[in-house]
């Protein structure tokens, strides 16, 4: 029944579909997910299926497709988690990102757009759908799977936070090579991702970019000439993984190692996971380039400086350093949140979104250790 061609294009076929899938997660622990997690021919078609539709129009479908995936994850079955972890993890996550990245600059189109009072409702949906992305991301979090948790807390760092939020921070970084959104979302969002969430490894992150600029993996996102290419939706749209309409059969073919470091226990934790390779050169109207700049050593900032120079023009667009992305101006995301606060030259939403940011920060129990 799970795996049989449906008429979803019928809509009271598929609510009875997802209804089915959910209330059969519900049911799942260490001693039924035998039933539907086949270990030798590595399958398991009730997670796999119901994940084909986390970006259905439907609000309700959507809640199932969460609600069945975090009763997935609590069973903790090993096997079970390896198979998500190695086929599903990757492409599903790096959906669900792309997804938010797209949903933040369509909230950020209707806040440009709040004249047309015809928007503000739009605007409390867009609202209400991101913080639900980020409450879901915590529960996820919360579940405490060291491996799940390492890959979607560097998709959350590399591919939304750093590049789209923080990289919209200061007004000389948003420029039309990148994708940005207007300072005042991206404070919001900010603040938004502090107060809800609390995973140390993500949070410290944040923080340590914004205040210190230590260690940056900057994601530079080149577009053509091509007039076509010039609406920001297309820009941010460089990263969709087909595979959820496989099946999730294949495994993603690159492999990062990441490191994260908790302070608590003093012991480090290295995983390797696999992550996806961008959409092919002929269908992507960009080159996705990841550098990351180390700025803890002087010696390695002297280094940097003398590459740059031998670089031509165009290269060094490509490249920020955190010690020189505007030179004489150390903690550049900082100064730029706490400009926010002098509301006597503008108006006060991005006060009171810098003030609500820094309260989330020194508030949020994940930074003791920052």
């Amino acid at each position: 029944i799970i795996v049989h061609k449906f008429d979803f294009s019928n809509e009271e076929v598929l609510a009875y579909y997802i209804s089915f899938l959910k209330t059969l997660s519900l049911k799942l622990n260490k001693q039924t997910i035998n039933f539907f997690f086949n270990e030798i021919k590595c399958d398991f078609p009730l997670y796999t299926e119901a994940i084909k539709f986390f970006h259905h129009s439907e609000s309700m479908v959507r809640i199932a497709v969460r609600t069945l995936t975090l009763n997935t994850y609590k069973v903790g079955h090993t096997k079970m988690l390896e198979f998500i972890c190695d086929k599903t993890a990757t492409p599903y996550f790096s959906n669900l990102i792309w997804l938010i990245g797209k949903d933040a600059i369509e909230l950020d189109d209707c806040v440009i757009q709040e004249t047309d009072h015809f928007k503000f409702d739009k605007l409390k949906a867009a609202v209400a759908d991101h913080l639900d992305h980020l409450h879901y991301l915590h529960d996820i979090l919360t579940l405490k799977i060291n491996v799940l948790n390492m890959i979607l807390t560097d998709h959350m760092i590399n591919r939304l936070l750093i590049p789209l939020y923080i990289y919209s921070l200061p007004d000389d970084l948003s420029n039309h090579e990148r994708v940005h959104i207007s300072k005042l979302v991206s404070l919001f969002l900010l603040a938004q991702h502090m107060l809800i969430m609390n995973h140390s490894p993500l949070v410290n992150a944040i923080v340590d970019v914004i205040f210190n600029e230590n260690e940056i993996r900057t994601t530079a996102y080149q577009t053509t000439t091509n007039d076509e290419t010039k609406d920001k939706h297309k820009y941010f749209a460089f990263y969709i993984n087909d595979t959820l309409n496989e099946g999730m059969s294949n495994s993603a073919p690159s492999v990062l190692e990441t490191v994260f470091m908790d302070e608590k226990t003093n012991c480090a934790s290295v995983e390797k996971f696999e992550t996806n390779n961008v959409a092919s050169k002929k269908k992507s109207d960009f080159k996705l380039e990841n550098t990351l700049i180390k700025t803890d050593d002087v010696q390695k900032e002297s280094k940097t400086k003398e590459k740059l120079e031998e670089l031509s023009e165009s290269k060094k667009s490509e490249i920020i350093p955190a010690s020189s992305i505007t030179p004489g101006k150390e903690k550049l995301f900082l100064k730029n949140i706490l400009s926010s606060l002098d509301c006597s030259h503008r108006d006060d939403g991005e006060t009171f979104f810098a003030l609500c940011l820094l309260y989330a920060i020194m508030t949020n129990s994940g930074t003791h250790n920052a």
